[in-house]
């Protein structure tokens, strides 16, 4: 039977400037990625029956990474991540297979850097956490 998981290690987080053609930069020494995609549910009990009401899905990303002074052009840094955020800049972003760029995995859409938290603790590489907080519709694909 043949194996068709996707490992983790093989989807990896992308951004450029919303609505530009510009280059996907990779985010750099990327060690976690989570997608968050709900609905906030709202229950109404009534004596004939249960009614759920559901808004408009909402989507975050989130992770972690290690700092690099000198990233490539292709690779997009925690530092530009803060330019970004103070800038409050729109990013597009995708979540992809880095081999086939998503022709295995993509999710894809726009937001804001919404979080940074930059650690430096004795004996460590220096590390980030992010907040992306999504807006408008998620595109996605899976094969």
């Amino acid at each position: 039977m043949a194996d068709y998981s996707i490992q983790g290690a093989d989807i990896a987080f992308y951004v450029r400037d919303y609505g530009t053609s510009g280059v996907w930069k990779r985010l750099v020494c990327e060690d976690t990625l989570t997608f968050d995609f709900s609905s906030e549910v709202t229950t109404t009990k009534t004596k004939c029956g249960t009614f759920k009401g559901l808004q408009v899905p909402e989507f975050k990303v989130s992770g972690t990474g290690a700092t690099n002074s000198q990233p490539t052009t292709s690779e997009y840094s925690s530092d530009q991540m803060t330019t970004d955020m103070n800038a409050i800049t729109k990013k597009e972003f995708r979540i992809q297979d880095v081999a086939t760029l998503g022709s295995v995995i993509l999710l894809a859409g726009a937001g804001y850097f919404s979080s940074q938290q930059i650690t430096f603790n004795n004996g460590e590489v220096v590390k980030f956490t992010y907040n992306f907080e999504g807006t408008g519709t998620l595109e996605t694909h899976e094969s």
